[in-house]
């Protein structure tokens, strides 16, 4: 497909996701969250939905809030753009105005929390959904008790790119405020449709050491963070590399991510002694400063801006050409964010080349296949998720381990021999069935030989062997029988996960599950039994999957499975195997 021609309309996302929202709100109890990769037209669909709800009830009261002027702003803008005569106010301290008569408010969550006359609104929008905590703190919070009061039958519609919180999980997970999600389109399909650029993420000759550094909140501490980035020895080396990449790759507008305000200084003054004009924005910088460096930068005065704790949100502009990434996170929402900046399609078609100093792709993912983080995870535990990503070593694009050929350079990875066989058997032996327990599983998206229809495959590696188990998932086969079984086997798999939100079963619905699973902890125990398959084959499957922590009951039923299945081992009453407790041992 020739990307200077979308397929599909992006306005026809956007009615889908509206559509969907309406569903939700009139078919079913709580609050949906609406996710929309960045470039999705966020702004229209808020102005959108509030514009079809007061027209269809103009008795409404509907207030649309969020943390940053720069959003009140943009998203007033976007409503008059596509409805001149709204009857909107502003309710912002920053903004300088203060209205709530409207039956349209456009506030900011800090100014209106303090407010006296807050009333008890329809519909509560927020922008930037992802900010509210899950549990029930903070001023969000707060404010829907408030509203609550007034109005019982308060509804919460969000809006957001990254549906999670770092520690929390999903945005769903209880006790959350949101029950549910409603999506359109994916940063990918919005990458494929040709409404947004492609990000290159190289690998960095220099990276940050952020070993040490302790966690707190579960995000770096940002003292110890800055002191240890601004005195980095390798800092010389790192805007070396920035230049030579910028020169190398013929980039004009580059954003470069720092941690604090003193680090951003000293990268900026490196940069300019190496020919690559730089200013510092940020967050606290005097507004018309501020406006004037990012006016600069827009007309190519500029070169370069080192960011500090701004252009996360609030700040689009297309011809972002080169991210520099300097600002080590544990937030996956704010390492999407700053990858978005460089998504807005170029007037010359081209790419944003990121250069990752710190690990973040490693950690989080790359923005099209990003790794959500983990409910009721320590903070601060997780390390980067090295096995999902790779470095071509060619071109040293960092891809995903599934990829099999380089979409920079083109390089083709070497296939690997699989040799397939069960825990403590040959594969053509005569067990009919039995059980193994797996050190691992690995998913891998694939074709089916006799119909070329996608398919997935996974493999369980036993604790100490090489060999791996096999099974094939024919969901999309021409045999019905086959099909749905499989299907049915794959989808308790899937819901045990909460994986089972797409309904489409095409290739990149295989894809994305193969990734998602490949995050999961493996079965602990797998029940299997051997059936005869096309032209007489052989095919090993598996029956039933069990997880130790599954209930009593469950591990009761496991174990005389595995007693009829002819046991490489049991459970014992604490639901560990033998070949567990040997491996212990």
């Amino acid at each position: 497909m020739n990307k200077e021609e979308p397929k599909i309309k992006l306005r026809d996302y956007q009615e889908e996701l509206l559509k969907k929202l309406d569903d939700y709100l009139a078919t079913k109890t709580g609050n949906p969250c609406a996710v929309l990769a960045t470039g999705a037209g966020k702004g229209f669909c808020i102005a959108a939905f509030l514009q079809r709800k007061l027209e269809s009830n103009p008795e409404l009261k509907l207030l649309m809030v969020t943390h940053q002027k720069e959003l009140i702003e943009q998203n007033t803008e976007k409503l008059l753009e596509i409805w001149p005569d709204a009857p909107v106010g502003i309710y912002s301290a920053s903004v300088g105005e203060k209205e709530l008569t409207k039956p349209i408010t456009m506030a900011g969550i800090q100014s209106l929390i303090r407010a006296k006359d807050i009333i008890g609104y329809d519909y509560v929008i927020v922008d930037e959904a992802h900010r509210i905590n899950n549990e029930k703190v903070g001023s969000y919070r707060k404010l829907f008790d408030k509203i609550l009061e007034k109005n019982p039958k308060m509804r919460v519609v969000g809006f957001t790119a990254t549906p999670y919180r770092l520690g929390q999980g999903m945005i769903t997970d209880s006790p959350a405020i949101f029950s549910g999600m409603v999506r359109s389109i994916s940063t990918a399909q919005l990458q494929e449709q040709g409404y947004l650029a492609y990000l290159t993420t190289k690998q960095t000759e220099i990276v940050y050491n952020t070993k040490g550094i302790p966690v707190r909140g579960g995000e770096y501490a940002l003292k110890e963070l800055q002191e240890r980035v601004t005195s980095f020895n390798g800092n010389g080396s790192v805007c070396d590399e920035i230049v030579a990449s910028a020169k190398k790759f013929k980039k004009k507008h580059i954003l470069i991510f720092c941690v604090g305000v003193s680090h951003a200084e000293k990268i900026a003054q490196m940069l300019d002694r190496r020919g690559l004009i730089t200013e510092i924005v940020t967050g606290d910088m005097d507004k018309s400063k501020r406006e004037k460096i990012l006016s600069d930068f827009k007309s190519g005065r500029l070169q370069a801006i080192a960011s500090v704790n701004v252009v996360t949100t609030g700040f689009d502009y297309p011809e972002v050409d080169m991210i520099a990434m300097l600002r080590p996170t544990k937030s996956t929402s704010l390492h999407v964010q700053m990858l978005g900046r460089g998504l807005r399609k170029k007037k010359n078609g081209g790419t944003c080349l990121v250069l990752d100093f710190v690990g973040n792709t490693a950690e989080h993912g790359p923005i099209n296949a990003i790794y959500p983080p983990k409910k009721h995870e320590k903070k601060g535990s997780r390390g980067p998720i090295t096995q999902e990503t790779k470095i071509c070593p060619k071109c040293k694009e960092i891809v995903l381990q599934r990829i099999s050929t380089c979409p920079s350079c083109g390089y083709k990875w070497p296939a690997k021999e699989i040799v397939y066989s069960l825990t403590g058997i040959d594969v053509n032996g005569d067990m009919n069935k039995g059980c193994l327990f797996p050190a691992k599983w690995f998913w891998y998206p694939t074709k089916e030989k006799k119909s070329g229809k996608p398919m997935l495959m996974c493999f369980f590696d036993p604790p100490g062997k090489k060999q791996g188990y096999c099974e094939l998932f024919c969901i999309n086969s021409g045999s019905e029988i086959i099909r749905n079984d499989a299907r049915n086997r794959l989808d308790s798999i899937l819901s045990r996960f909460d994986l089972d939100d797409i309904e489409e079963r095409d290739e990149k619905w295989i894809r994305e599950k193969a990734a998602h699973l490949n995050k999961r902890k493996a079965p602990d125990c797998v029940i299997w039994k051997r059936e005869t398959g096309f032209n007489n084959a052989r095919i090993y499957t598996t029956t039933q999957m069990y997880w130790v922590n599954d209930s009593r009951a469950e591990v009761e039923a496991l174990t005389r499975l595995v007693e009829e299945g002819g046991a490489f081992g049991s459970l014992d009453e604490s639901g560990n195997s033998d070949n567990t407790r040997r491996k212990a041992q």
